[in-house]
C-alpha cells in the first residue's frame, strides 16, 4: 500500500491531475468558522460536543484554523478560467473512505470538524446563535451535526 508523502508547504495540484466527480454546489450566507473547543458533558448538544485533538483537523475560518502550511490548492473550474483561483482548506478522501483535513499532513483523527457560521451578505452573524459544527470520523465516514 503506498502512502502519501508528508507536505512540507503549499502544493498546487495541477487541473490536469484531477477529474471532477460532481457538480460544485454553492452555499450562500455561509462562512467557515472554527469554533473553540466544547467543555461540559453529556456530548450531545453544541457546547458538548466531542472535542478535536488539534486544530489541524477543523476546517473553518483562520482565527483558530491549521496553519495554510502546508497545504494542498487548485483552481476550480478544472479546465479553463479559474472562476475561483484557489482552494486551500480541502477534506481529502482514500478510496476506503478514509477522510482527512489536508493540514493533517494525512494524518487521520478520531474525529474532525467543519464549523458553519451565518452571514448577511458579506458581514457574518457574530450573535448568532445558529452555530453549526459538522464533525466526521477520519475512518468509517460517520457525520454527526451539532446545532447552537
Amino acid at each position: 500500500m503506498l502512502y502519501p508523502v508528508p507536505l512540507t508547504g503549499l502544493v498546487t495540484l495541477q487541473p490536469a491531475n484531477l477529474f471532477q466527480v460532481g457538480k460544485l454546489i454553492k452555499v450562500n450566507n455561509v462562512h467557515l468558522k472554527t469554533f473553540d473547543a466544547p467543555a461540559g458533558t453529556p456530548l450531545t448538544e453544541f457546547d458538548t460536543r466531542p472535542a478535536v485533538a488539534t486544530n489541524a483537523s477543523k476546517l473553518g475560518d483562520d482565527s483558530n484554523a491549521a496553519p495554510t502550511s502546508p497545504s494542498l490548492q487548485f483552481q476550480y473550474p478544472l479546465s479553463g478560467t479559474a472562476q475561483y483561483p484557489s482552494f486551500t482548506k480541502i477534506v481529502q478522501f482514500s478510496p476506503r473512505g478514509d477522510a482527512v483535513i489536508d493540514n493533517s499532513n494525512y494524518t487521520l483523527a478520531s474525529v474532525s470538524e467543519i464549523g458553519v457560521q451565518p452571514t448577511h451578505g458579506t458581514t457574518t452573524d457574530t450573535n448568532s446563535k445558529n452555530l453549526v459544527a459538522i464533525q466526521f470520523t477520519g475512518i468509517g465516514g460517520n457525520v454527526k451535526i451539532y446545532r447552537k
